[in-house]
């Protein structure tokens, strides 16, 4: 899920002659996400649902691009999050300009104040989004989160978890910032279900071998409550 800031910037840069641009897909501690509805006014696939962003300016890294046209299109009182946003992709558009998605989460689901810019907002489930979505945004949930061939309410469940795990970890993931969860890995083989019988399946782990630790009793939370 998400892709390396520098690998994002090496990929696209050969292509690119027409500076770049940048939006930010908010995410709400249940997993759901927030998409704009265009003014039936704009040039650009208007009455289309997308994600707030907008052209870079003169010296903005796309990350302050992105956070900028956010609280332009927005206001100001966007919640603060406790973790960086993060790329989740970069690709060249027909007119050679750069745009660079980022995905970040917010403590709770927050009341836009809409600009002239859009008519309207959504918090909505990834099974459930509004339309017609913007096609360049459904590419980049679709490649990028791997959205498109998830069908069950269990591949949904477990999609929203992994994704609200990975945004809950610094960039470098080597520290945890939110409560911990089961961390579940995106690639599309990792995928669980669950039968009508309750067994689950997985087709792809990420186990590799079994070990056994010692530790001290005194080591377990709560040992005193367990008895000798």
């Amino acid at each position: 899920m998400g892709i390396p800031k520098k690998v994002g910037e090496e990929f696209v840069a050969a292509d690119a002659s027409n500076g770049h641009a940048a939006g930010i897909l908010y995410v709400a501690p249940d997993g759901d996400v927030l998409l704009l509805r265009r003014s039936s006014t704009e040039t650009n696939y208007a009455g289309h649902w997308a994600l707030p962003g907008g052209k870079g300016e003169g010296g903005e890294t796309p990350e302050q691009t992105a956070d900028r046209e956010a609280r332009e299109e927005m206001g100001p009182l966007i919640p603060e999050s406790a973790t960086r946003m993060k790329l989740l992709d970069s690709r060249v558009t027909p007119t050679k300009m750069v745009f660079h998605t980022f995905a970040q989460a917010v403590p709770e689901k927050f009341v836009p104040t809409l600009n002239e810019e859009h008519s309207g907002y959504a918090w909505s489930p990834f099974d459930q989004l509004p339309g017609p979505i913007h096609p360049a945004v459904k590419s980049t949930l679709d490649d990028r989160l791997g959205t498109d061939g998830l069908e069950t309410p269990e591949d949904w469940a477990m999609f929203k978890t992994g994704l609200v795990n990975w945004l809950s970890y610094d960039e470098d993931g080597e520290e945890e910032v939110a409560t911990a969860q089961d961390s579940i890995a995106m690639d599309r083989d990792s995928v669980r279900r669950i039968d009508q019988d309750g067994h689950l399946f997985v087709e792809t782990t990420p186990i590799s071998k079994a070990v056994v630790n010692p530790y001290y009793g005194k080591e377990i939370p709560g040992f005193q409550k367990l008895g000798p």
